[in-house]
């Protein structure tokens, strides 16, 4: 068992120290949301103790982070080294090797704690004042499942694990349901694009994401937690506040994947709320083999549920198996009530080309996304008429979200 010092701002960290794998984009790092947590916070001037699990072959980097940011580790053994694989950063991590039945126990006790769930571990943790992130959107743990909280606890999840302990889909409702079952003092509720919500004080306050160049999604709610942690736990700031300055650290790092975060922002006057919108969006792509139909139904799905309305030509209109021309037709009407085009450009398909070059006469925005290398001579004229264009397809889905389109 671990006890802190009493400086006001040291802050315990519990939680997973990982591989982390993306095809597309390419990413591949040792990180995990316990040791993301810990470098987020030890760079915003927090004192920072790391408890985590550790297998041998993962030491070396973590203790190389440690070094380079500056906090302490205070590893268990770990039996595995676990690996989350990601075909795209919204695609859902695959673990391997599975959880182990048998696991090391983590114990910690101190006055201020940031705790994430863990794969690897069972966790008994002992605070005066927690933040705690389930991190498990299919089977998320209570917080009086491992420890207590004997002051002020702050729990902060996204909407699917809300949903998972709760039954209920409404953020709203199902803070107001946590708030009681966990006896929390806070509840935030991230809900991706839309931004998320504060529940203090019988209070429910609207939160907005920040909007930057890019959005690469891994390791984005490990750094929205620690800021939330450094900023109501050692600054003192109301929950609201906290969770504001996390939404635009949080920004900071899908746009760089770099830390140390600035202390200030001053400097990110390009980073902009973005909206709460139910924007339609017409999902150009080429549908006429079994891998790219699965892939435009992958998509369709995905901006489904960010909250996008979307017209899919296949799904809405169907194969020109009779009529080219009312497929045409009916093509072009969902085109022009559309507030944006999503485009899937891989290949290069005529009519995905034709629906971006008609939106563009209309003035609807253009997002694209590939995965393929850039062929720069293939996409003059996209980039050259307005068109936004992505290799990463959490950056693609969030824009293409938050694009805005006044109809004629």
């Amino acid at each position: 068992m671990q006890s802190s010092r009493n400086s006001k701002s040291d802050l315990t960290v519990v939680g997973g120290t990982y591989k982390e794998q993306c095809a597309f984009p390419a990413f591949d790092e040792v990180y995990g949301s316990g040791l993301r947590g810990a470098c987020a916070l030890a760079t915003s001037g927090a004192k920072v103790t790391f408890r985590t699990a550790l297998h041998p072959s993962l030491r070396p980097i973590a203790a190389m982070k440690a070094a380079i940011y500056g906090f302490t580790i205070d590893a268990v053994e770990g039996a595995h080294p676990h690996c989350f694989s990601y075909l795209h950063p919204l695609s859902g991590g695959h673990l391997s090797p599975a959880p182990s039945p048998v696991q090391p126990t983590i114990s910690a006790s101190a006055k201020r704690m940031l705790i994430y769930g863990m794969v690897d571990s069972r966790l008994l943790v002992t605070g005066s004042d927690v933040v705690y992130d389930p991190q498990s959107p299919v089977n998320p743990t209570h917080f009086s499942e491992i420890g207590t909280a004997s002051r002020r606890l702050a729990l902060v999840l996204n909407r699917d694990e809300a949903r998972a302990l709760t039954g209920i889909d409404n953020p709203r409702r199902s803070a107001r349901a946590l708030k009681r079952s966990d006896a929390a003092s806070v509840v935030v509720i991230k809900d991706g694009p839309r931004g998320a919500i504060v529940l203090a004080d019988n209070k429910v306050t609207d939160i907005p994401v920040y909007v930057g160049k890019q959005t690469f999604l891994i390791g984005s709610g490990d750094v929205f937690s620690a800021i939330f942690a450094k900023k109501w736990l050692l600054d003192g700031r109301a929950p609201e506040e906290a969770a504001r300055a996390a939404s635009l650290a949080t920004a900071i790092w899908c746009d760089t994947q770099t830390f140390p975060l600035p202390k200030t922002t001053v400097d990110y006057r390009h980073f902009h709320p973005g909206t709460r919108r139910q924007p339609v969006v017409y999902l150009a792509a080429p549908f006429f083999n079994i891998p790219q139909l699965w892939w435009v139904t992958q998509v369709r799905e995905i901006l489904r549920t960010f909250g996008a309305k979307v017209f899919s030509p296949y799904h809405d209109v169907g194969l020109a198996r009779h009529s080219t021309v009312a497929v045409a037709k009916a093509d072009l009407v969902g085109l022009a009530r559309a507030d944006v085009v999503f485009a899937l450009i891989d290949g290069h398909d005529p009519g995905t080309i034709f629906e971006i070059g008609y939106a563009r006469k209309k003035g609807i925005p253009v997002i694209c996304f590939r995965s393929e290398p850039s062929t720069v001579h293939h996409e003059t004229m996209l980039s050259g008429s307005g068109c936004r264009i992505f290799s990463d397809l959490g950056s693609a889905v969030y824009h293409a979200v938050w694009s805005k389109h006044t109809k004629r």
